[in-house]
């Protein structure tokens, strides 16, 4: 009797001991992820941020969407099949930090005031491939760590982890971006992977047997895989259903952004801060009254097509900006600013500010100068055209 209760003791201490172990090392590995998909989260929302109010161009976001999500997209198929073969702690902790050196790339951009559009673009592709490894790695890992009974608890609690940080890492990603600069914000997603990595060194991940790396087997392990993902029929219709939403989906959700800055000027759009806005606001207060939009205000007034030294131009003259016209499409204007004399022009583009036309000047705009259309000279034509008048001949305030 004593021999029975002494064994259902340590039987008892035993699975106590399993379990307990088990949770700490969840408890250590979730704080880490924590950090870092947060941190992850506040990045990649500033970063689209940031273009959104430096270019306010659904083009250049869009770009950045593809950057961005392309390199899973090509290396979903594949990664898991090599995380399989290579020990998942390292996998995790090596795409962790490539991240994270990225990110310091970016920094180090920002904080030297060197970045271009091109830089974001290619470091927004590497941030991906190391996404791509680091995700089928952990999600892969969840099983060899606990009970089978508890993964559905566990992947509850994986759920409630990524959802707070896709609500959070917007909102503190925004409030960063107005309380620091880029490189800030960028240096806190190197932290949080610096965290995570640290998180993994305390923690054992057992690995499955390992195989002989070849082409032929990984492609019969992606074909097994495809094949077991479509004898369940359950599987595969959820696969295919999320596969049909990300597709139409996701890219009303990558050019929202362009959508939630709030408007200051003229109060007759429903966009966010915007050039034209800033045009009728400047004229409105010598009591000028223009068109609302930028492809309105660029067709009044006399139609300038600029000289090559800009000599042509006068202070006051609006300056359009946009697609320039080709074979197959026609000319698109997208942005409006004031020309103030010497190649300089002022403009809302994120926020007022001037700009140059001059390489050799400081304020150099090279994006906008790259999109230059035309201009227009909208002074001498006050009250003269039915679009250009002041408010003692506009119906309006009649």
């Amino acid at each position: 009797m004593q021999q029975q209760e002494a064994f259902i003791c340590f039987s008892l201490y035993s699975f106590t001991l399993i379990m307990n172990n088990w949770k700490k090392k969840f408890i250590i590995i979730w704080s880490g992820q924590l950090f870092s998909i947060l941190s992850s989260s506040i990045a990649q929302f500033s970063i689209v941020l940031w273009i959104s109010l430096k270019t306010g161009s659904a083009e250049v976001l869009s770009f950045a969407m593809i950057a961005a999500l392309l390199p899973q997209a090509l290396l979903g198929a594949f990664a898991g099949v090599y995380v399989d073969r290579w020990n998942r702690k390292w996998t995790m902790i090596g795409a962790d930090s490539f991240v994270a050196l990225c990110s310091g790339i970016i920094a180090l951009l920002f904080y030297l005031d060197i970045v271009e559009l091109w830089h974001i673009y290619i470091l927004l592709a590497l941030r991906s491939i190391g996404g791509s490894f680091h995700s089928p790695a952990m999600k892969s890992s969840i099983p060899l760590l606990a009970p089978e009974k508890e993964l559905t608890r566990i992947a509850g609690i994986n759920q409630a982890i990524q959802s707070i940080c896709n609500i959070g890492g917007p909102a503190l990603g925004a409030v960063l971006l107005l309380a620091f600069d880029m490189s800030v914000v960028m240096l806190l997603d190197v932290a949080g992977a610096i965290i995570a990595c640290t998180s993994l060194l305390f923690v054992y991940i057992p690995n499955p047997k390992k195989e002989n790396i070849s082409a032929k087997s990984v492609l019969n392990d992606m074909r097994d895989g495809f094949h077991v993902i479509m004898r369940n029929r359950g599987v595969s219709w959820v696969m295919v259903t999320e596969i049909l939403i990300t597709f139409f989906v996701l890219p009303i959700v990558a050019l929202m952004p362009l959508m939630g800055v709030p408007y200051l000027w003229a109060g007759t759009s429903s966009k966010g801060i915007d050039c034209s806005g800033f045009m009728r606001t400047i004229l409105f207060i010598h009591d000028i009254i223009i068109p609302r939009d930028a492809s309105q205000q660029a067709y009044v007034g006399e139609h300038i097509d600029i000289a090559p030294d800009f000599s042509n131009l006068q202070p006051g003259d609006l300056i359009f900006f946009g697609r320039k016209a080709t074979a197959d499409r026609k000319e698109r204007v997208v942005h409006v600013g004031m020309y103030i004399g010497n190649k300089r022009f002022i403009h809302s583009q994120g926020d007022v500010h001037v700009s140059s036309f001059d390489s050799a000047d400081e304020l150099f705009d090279e994006y906008n100068l790259g999109r230059l259309l035309f201009a227009t000279r909208v002074l001498p034509y006050i009250n003269k055209e039915a679009s250009l008048n002041t408010t003692e001949t506009n119906p309006y305030y009649k």
